[in-house]
């Protein structure tokens, strides 16, 4: 149902924007795919479909081509080969992840999800997954799949803060890297399931010449007690990321963070709690000197970070 639906959508898209009612022939088709910028939409399980539905159509909405536009066989070699074919075309390959790790027949024994992965790999296709963020891979049973949601490309966040990800991969040049270089050091704390925020925002603080350090997520809890210690005692000044995370979270890191930054010689030039998708969380009940909230509830914005980011001296 899904491939009939982005494919009734591009022909849709491709008519207006010819304005002309007539069919697309293969040609045309073929044209355009090449012409537009293209996204290989993975073949999901049946519990994603609604998802890999919705981000279909966003995408197509935004002038962007997804593949495939209509069913694969489900024999192995023709699978493979369709795969191939458009893996091609595209420019971004997109998956959506759950703790199913999908149908496995005799002669494909890793899977449809784990060969999509990697012909997308062969082809040197960047790679760009999706997980609920309430997803736990620890606990999915199956070791392989569990490998899958554990990769670094899996993105755990928000659907919505995901699909803006997605068109501004393929949609987007890269930014020019400001010439200023601000001489000073920006601790990002996270819990793990806002990393991918986290690292987004340390994107950002680049393009500045902002130096930046990330937690250490350690299974021992005295080494990530001294790693705070020593990044709160050292940087100029601190982000904290609330994005999927717990509000409790947040604010027993204030608390904890309160009583370390008492230690210092030299003040804090700025503190800041960034508040990430999704849009709707609890507020933080508790109010700090020179706090600041940086609001991008509705998706990462370079401008919210601007004066935050300019309004630190050179150290």
């Amino acid at each position: 149902m899904i491939y009939r639906v982005i494919g009734a959508q591009l022909s849709r898209y491709a008519s207006l924007k010819a304005s002309s009612v007539s069919p697309i022939s293969p040609a045309t088709r073929q044209s355009q795919e090449t012409s537009k910028a293209t996204v290989f939409l993975a073949q999901v399980t049946d519990d994603l479909d609604q998802e890999r539905h919705n981000i279909g159509c966003y995408l197509v909405q935004a002038g962007i081509n997804v593949l495939p536009v209509t069913w694969y066989s489900q024999e192995p070699n023709a699978f493979t080969e369709s795969v191939k074919r458009d893996l091609a075309k595209s420019k971004l390959f997109v998956q959506l992840l759950s703790t199913v790790p999908g149908k496995r027949p005799p002669d494909l024994p890793g899977g449809y999800i784990n060969l999509q992965i990697e012909l997308a790999k062969k082809a040197n296709l960047p790679i760009l997954q999706w997980r609920n963020p309430s997803i736990n891979p620890a606990n999915v049973v199956d070791e392989t799949h569990r490998a899958i949601l554990e990769e670094e490309t899996v993105w755990a966040e928000n659907l919505e803060e995901f699909k803006r990800e997605i068109r501004k991969r393929v949609l987007e040049k890269p930014k020019e890297k400001i010439e200023r270089h601000i001489n000073a050091f920006i601790f990002v704390d996270m819990e793990i399931v806002d990393r991918r925020m986290a690292e987004h925002v340390c994107e950002i603080l680049d393009h500045y010449g902002v130096d930046y350090s990330l937690p250490i997520q350690s299974v021992d809890p005295e080494t990530n007690r001294k790693d705070m210690e020593q990044n709160l005692l050292n940087c100029d000044a601190i982000i904290i990321i609330y994005g999927a995370s717990n509000v409790c979270w947040v604010q027993n890191q204030l608390f904890q963070f309160r009583k370390i930054l008492a230690m210092r010689e030299v003040p804090l030039q700025a503190f800041a709690v960034f508040e990430g998708p999704p849009e709707k969380k609890d507020t933080l009940n508790m109010k700090l000197h020179n706090l600041q909230i940086i609001d991008c509830r509705k998706g990462s914005d370079e401008e919210a970070l601007d004066a935050f980011v300019n309004g630190l001296s050179d150290v």
